[in-house]
């Protein structure tokens, strides 16, 4: 193969890639979406659960600089136990230290943790209700932009298939 060839195929090789990387971007980003819009307009339930573990830690918010609550935590829905780490949809975020200790001290305080779950997949859960409508907003636009990117990738990787193989036709 001549050199013009090799970056004919590296160039579809490149283009396979970025293409897969655009294309998980963007089916992660619209699950999330999909779940915080089930969970704002389906009907939930109020599991009880046990609290495994809850901690306040640096680095969340949306500019990277703020505070959010890590936990773990288990619930029963019908007789089949689940366990879950989400806090809350978008609703995870917190301006000061003393923020996110104030929720996390509200969920430490339940006699009973209040797990709230989709009656339809109870494996959806938080422990903070709500959907925070920016967050949803967001990851809702950036997994269309992706699949978008993802979509342009595919096509320009079609057309540089379909010129290799013109080239490698003309036996240039």
């Amino acid at each position: 193969m001549t050199t013009t060839t090799h970056q004919h195929v590296l160039g579809l090789a490149v283009g396979v890639l970025v293409s897969l990387a655009f294309g998980a971007a963007s089916l992660d980003l619209l699950g999330d979406a999909s779940r915080a819009r089930a969970f704002d307009t389906g009907p939930l339930l109020h599991a009880p659960g046990q609290l495994v573990r809850a901690e306040s830690k640096q680095g969340g918010g949306r500019r990277g600089g703020g505070y959010r609550i890590e936990a773990a935590y288990s619930y029963a829905v019908d007789g089949v136990q689940y366990e879950d780490s989400r806090v809350g949809f978008g609703t995870n975020d917190f301006a000061s230290l003393r923020e996110a200790e104030t929720a996390l001290d509200r969920i430490k305080a339940e006699r009973q943790l209040r797990v709230h779950c989709l009656q339809s997949k109870p494996e959806v859960s938080s422990l903070i209700g709500g959907v925070d409508q920016s967050w949803l907003a967001k990851k809702e636009l950036f997994g269309l932009l992706a699949g978008g990117l993802c979509a342009m990738v595919v096509v320009s990787s079609g057309i540089q298939l379909w010129r290799t193989v013109l080239f490698l036709r003309s036996g240039i």
